[in-house]
């Protein structure tokens, strides 16, 4: 939490906000338990609380135009995202904030996959090729057989029930690329 800065949005209270809309999306969006296990539903909260982190609230274009050190350091590419991501990982290896130094080589792959990739994925220069890739393979599942078709959606009670089709369950660059848009939906919202 201290390390985001007292600017006018991207702040401790936009933070808060991702991470509380990330966790509606996982949860009332019906992602949990079937698509997102708990070490991705773990990876989605450390995303969203570290989507920002030390954001210096000014755009990568700004940065990239003005030659600032961090678009130099990330050449010219997501300089903001790759700060947060750097400080994050570089945060997360010290003691006692390794809360994953036990783990499985595996695990913390896995978690350092899906973080990186949901993070770069907040990027507004990249929001175009992002919704186009993801409106790709959603429409590519929905041409599939049909027991592989789209998320079904039912009305169940009060709430919103979503049943994930076999193909969205299995193909894990659809599963992280849904994970993605759902932090980028996080994050503007």
């Amino acid at each position: 939490e201290e390390l985001y800065p007292d600017n006018p949005y991207h702040n401790r209270t936009h933070a808060a906000d991702v991470l509380q809309t990330m966790h509606v999306i996982l949860v009332q969006g019906g992602m949990v338990p079937h698509y997102a296990d708990p070490l991705t539903h773990l990876a989605c909260y450390l995303a969203a609380c570290v989507h920002d982190l030390e954001h210096v609230g000014l755009t990568n274009d700004y940065l990239v135009n003005t030659q600032d050190s961090l678009a130099l350091i990330y050449n010219d590419r997501s300089p903001m995202e790759n700060h947060h991501l750097a400080t994050t990982f570089q945060l997360l290896a010290q003691e006692p904030y390794n809360f994953l130094a036990r783990a499985a080589p595996k695990v913390k792959e896995t978690v350092r996959k899906l973080v990186i990739s949901m993070v770069l994925a907040t990027d507004m220069k990249q929001h175009f090729t992002q919704m186009s890739l993801f409106k790709a393979k959603c429409h590519a599942v929905d041409e599939g057989p049909s027991d592989m078709g789209s998320p079904r959606t039912s009305h169940s009670g009060d709430s919103l029930s979503t049943t994930l089709s076999p193909m969205l369950l299995a193909d894990d660059e659809i599963k992280t690329l849904v994970l993605a848009v759902g932090l980028k939906c996080a994050d503007l919202g």
